[in-house]
């Protein structure tokens, strides 16, 4: 199932479908981190598919975790049971212009909303509505440059409640953005083969602290850099990669939920070597 932002590892995009995102849209806001070191992946170009277009109607339905109780609660650890949400959702796909893959999505998910009772006990109490509309495009711009963007516009609600979370009904679920933006683009130099530059930039809007909206964490944007070298060595192909995450060193909230608020990375430099066997 694909996650919420545009923001985590990415396929090939000719693979990308609609159809596939998780419902867990509250929980994980940090910067993508590993879509920006892999940087841009080509789009195989095949001429039937230059002016495709797709239709992709679904509804999916499962199980998925419903969390831990925090350290901050009376039930302290214990690990709630599994949880059935329900997706529905309607995407759109085309190829028409190139090797550039756009994508759309309308969607509605149902997911059963977690809270914390009169004696302190981290429980499921309820029922959370996710409503919104992604986009995205990803593909070869030129023979040098590829992109990857994305965007999703949110209206999550607390549609239901317990006997003692009446006060949450009608809420923005704690930790939920309305909107993620994301763009990362890739640089082939044409003058020094295999060697590729890569920048991206990853918005978050405002979250709600906790599921009566006492206050919210403000938004944020952070930056990353990188680079990207393809060579060969005793007959191997080898990959290496530098990137920067969060160039700028912003101080924002990751995560805010649970009673807690979580902080950010700062600038991180990272390495890697990639050896094909």
């Amino acid at each position: 199932m694909r996650g919420s932002s545009a923001a985590r590892p990415h396929p090939d995009p000719a693979d990308a479908q609609p159809g596939q995102r998780q419902a867990d849209q509250a929980h994980d806001h940090d910067e993508p981190a590993a879509a920006e070191f892999a940087g841009v992946q080509r789009v195989d170009h095949r001429d039937d598919a230059a002016a495709r277009v797709e239709l992709v109607p679904s509804y999916l339905e499962g199980l998925e975790e419903s969390g831990t109780a925090p350290a901050s609660r009376a039930n302290a650890g214990e690990i709630l049971a599994p949880a059935v949400n329900k997706q529905y959702e309607f995407g759109i796909k085309s190829r028409a212009w190139a090797k550039v893959m756009a994508q759309a999505a309308v969607f509605q998910i149902d997911r059963p909303q977690t809270t914390v009772d009169a004696a302190n006990r981290f429980v499921l109490g309820g029922m959370s509505r996710y409503r919104g509309l992604e986009l995205s495009a990803s593909g070869e711009v030129t023979p040098q440059f590829g992109v990857v963007a994305s965007a999703m516009f949110l209206n999550a609600e607390i549609v239901s409640v317990g006997a003692t979370n009446a006060g949450e009904l009608g809420k923005s679920p704690e930790n939920t953005p309305r909107q993620t933006f994301s763009l990362f683009g890739e640089y082939r130099l044409k003058d020094v083969p295999g060697l590729a530059l890569n920048a991206g930039a990853y918005h978050v809007g405002e979250r709600a602290v906790n599921n009566l909206n006492q206050a919210w964490v403000p938004g944020y944007t952070t930056y990353s850099v990188g680079t990207r070298y393809r060579t060969r060595w005793d007959g191997r192909n080898v990959t290496l990669q530098a990137n920067v995450d969060n160039l700028t060193d912003e101080s924002y909230w990751a995560t805010a939920g649970n009673g807690l608020l979580g902080t950010g990375a700062p600038r991180t430099l990272r390495v890697a070597a990639k050896f094909d066997i």
